[in-house]
């Protein structure tokens, strides 16, 4: 049901002109729906709208609210830049993230976009999050320098551009190496908002806690009791990562940082990823079979609790 009415918002606009030539100019003025997920009570679709300014060069994403019963549809942001990761959370509870000035924000507001209010004050860093559903604790993925750039090496040339490299991944796919990694940090909430100091779940660690250069905590979840999250790793360097595919799934308890490996046998040796439990509290995951190949098929595993 939801996807068809998803297709429907796709292509709606698009049908409209279906007797016209479309050209690019026509392609860039579809707006681009994304997302879609279901409020806890069932009753209302949260989907994200993109629209196209051709001559800025850039998109700009809003977010929407349908009521599923009646097909109405609410947009319950609308700022000149764009909300991401939009998730519900302690009800009908929308929380989202938004760059403001320097650094991203997180916002929650009401299924009808009232009460907006800031959760992150004095959070600097933020690049995505992840809540619990009853809104007790979040996770934020940040940078942590691991090296330092030329210029903070030597600090006699501050207008240096140039670069020093010891390891072969210092480009992964378009995207240079900035001598940072990507950790998981804890935060309780207090009455929805982010209180006392953040804890680094992957402290002193050189490895990143999602898989680069794309990886994002849509690939990290909470255990059904929210007390451990477990995330997907590639805990190699140098040549290794680079002619490696093989990462694994590592459950760590929030509090104490304390780390497993979940997967370490001798199965699946490719990529091992997207943890998910069931309503019954089974872990699946998806897997590939051979290293090496970022192409192989996946296999969804499942492990019964």
């Amino acid at each position: 049901m939801i996807k068809h009415i998803l297709l429907i918002l796709t292509l709606g606009s698009f049908m409209a002109h279906a007797q016209e030539v479309l050209t690019p100019e026509k392609m860039m003025a579809l707006k681009r729906v994304g997302g879609g997920t279901v409020s806890p009570d069932g009753k209302f679709l949260l989907f994200s709208q993109t629209s196209i300014d051709v001559e800025q060069n850039k998109g700009n994403t809003d977010l929407f609210v349908m009521t599923i019963a009646d097909k109405s549809i609410k947009q319950i942001t609308d700022t000149p830049v764009s909300e991401s990761g939009a998730q519900w959370v302690d009800g009908n509870k929308i929380y989202f993230l938004v760059p403001e000035k320097d650094q991203a924000v997180i916002w929650r507001v009401d299924v009808d976009g009232a009460n907006k209010t800031q959760i992150s004050e004095g959070v600097e860093g933020i690049e995505d999050f992840k809540i619990t559903k009853d809104a007790s604790k979040i996770i934020i993925l940040k940078s942590v320098e691991i090296q330092k750039n030329i210029n903070q090496t030597y600090t006699d040339l501050p207008k240096a551009n140039a670069r020093v490299e010891n390891d072969l991944m210092y480009r992964h796919w378009a995207n240079w190496d900035d001598y940072t990694v990507k950790h998981i940090f804890y935060y309780p909430l207090n009455n929805g908002k982010i209180s006392g100091e953040g804890k680094d779940l992957l402290k002193d660690e050189q490895f990143n806690a999602v898989i680069p250069p794309f990886g994002d905590l849509g690939g990290v979840t909470f255990t059904p009791n929210n007390q451990s999250v477990i995330y997907s790793s590639k805990k190699k360097s140098g040549k290794e990562f680079a002619l490696s595919t093989n990462s694994e799934l590592y459950q760590v308890e929030l509090e104490t940082g304390k780390t497993i490996c979940l997967t370490n046998t001798n199965e699946f040796k490719g990529y091992e990823s997207h943890p998910a439990f069931s309503v019954k509290g089974d872990l699946a995951w998806l897997a590939m079979k051979r290293d090496g190949f970022e192409a192989d098929k996946n296999d969804i595993i499942v492990r019964h609790k």
